[in-house]
Order: structure tokens, then sequence, then C-alpha cells
């Protein structure tokens, strides 16, 4: 189910409950589906403000929180079973749109979303990370061309690049069903995201449902 959160005040969540919208627990946030007529929830939905270009973010993804998750992959130099990692961002997150060279809008499309092609972090996201893994770090792509944080193999230090495992089906990161992402192991940090990176979307309700959550921090 694809989703849209809402910004409802306190005192107002019995009247959107009674137009249908639902709550979710583990987010802390009233949603609907997109399917549904917005009409009624026009005075909830998440309103983007322009921001002047001048101003732009050094970060252009955010998130009040975040997971950091972990899966397996078969290393392409060694052929051993090595541990990858990286960050799954909760359907609060934002991302930075350009409307044209002078204007920006903050966005969120709802939704989970995992992060790939990340070229900055904030210093307190990396922090979180190394205490995991101290395996993902900047490395050159000679196949794309450029610098990005990079899972490692535990094994040879070979770097295991993002296209295999963000893009591929059945990949360590695009799990195609309920069982596939039983494999993946989440840790919850209550504490904000701030990136640069590209994001890959996911609104399968077994996408975070079927993830092992494993509290770390």
């Amino acid at each position: 189910m694809t989703r849209i959160n809402l910004q409802v005040p306190f005192s107002q969540k019995d009247e959107a409950k009674a137009l249908g919208a639902r709550w979710d627990p583990v987010q802390k946030t009233w949603y609907i589906s997109t399917e549904m007529n917005l009409d009624p929830f026009m005075c909830w939905l998440p309103q983007s403000q322009p921001i002047s270009n001048l101003d732009s973010p050094e970060y252009s993804v955010r998130a009040p929180h975040y997971f950091i998750i972990k899966s397996q992959t078969g290393c392409w130099r060694c052929k051993e079973i090595t541990s990858v990692f990286s960050f799954l961002l909760p359907p609060e997150y934002e991302y930075y749109e350009s409307e044209d060279e002078d204007i920006g809008y903050w966005t969120s499309p709802g939704g989970f979303s995992i992060t790939s092609m990340v070229d900055g972090l904030a210093v307190s996201v990396i922090s979180h990370m190394q205490k995991l893994t101290k395996k993902y770090s900047i490395a050159y792509s000679k196949k794309a061309g450029v610098r990005y944080y990079m899972n490692h193999c535990e094994h040879c230090n070979a770097t295991q690049g993002d296209f295999y495992l963000h893009n591929e089906p059945g990949g360590a990161f695009f799990p195609i069903d309920q069982w596939d992402a039983q494999r993946i192991s989440i840790y919850p940090v209550d504490s904000p995201f701030m990136g640069n990176c590209d994001l890959g979307f996911h609104s399968e309700d077994y996408f975070y449902e079927s993830m092992r959550i494993i509290e770390f921090f």
C-alpha cells in the first residue's frame, strides 16, 4: 500500500480517525492510502514551502530518525559471504528538490526508502554506522566513475558496489517478497539522519514488517 503521512494535531486525532485515517504506532503518525479521496484530509496534508537556492541545505535528504540495516551478499572477489549495510529512512523523511535554478522545496513522498550512492553524511550518522561496522567507507567506483560510501568485504576488503546490492531483484537490499525481507536486520537509531544520496522507494506492506528489528543503540 502506498500511503501519505498526515500532520494531525493531537486535538484533531478523533476527527481524522472518523474520516478513515489510520494510526501507525511505530512511526507515531496518522496516514491514509493514496487511493482514498484526499479532499477531507487537505488541512492535514504536508505542505512544501519554497526555499531560495541561495539558502539550499548542505544535505539534500533528512529524517527525524532512521534505521541502519544489515544484510549479506557473496563477495565477487573471494566468493565468501560478507555482511553489508545501508540506511532505511522512515515515511517521514524529506528530500530537497530544486524546481529551477532559484527555488527549491523540501518534499516528503511517504513510504520507506533505502539509501544508495551515499556521497555525504552528517558526522553523527557516520558515528552510528561505525558502531556496527568499519567496512562502510568512502571509496572510488571505477564502474560508476564517482566516490561514495561503499561496503567492503569482511574477508578480502574488496568493494561491494551499490548497483548489485540495491538494483538487482533479490539483491541484499532488494527483497522481492516477505521471506526475502526476513534476511535483513534493522537497527533503529533515534536521532536525525542527514545525508546526500539516491533513494529507493518501497511501499509494500511486507517490506518493513518482515525485517528483524534489533534494539542496539
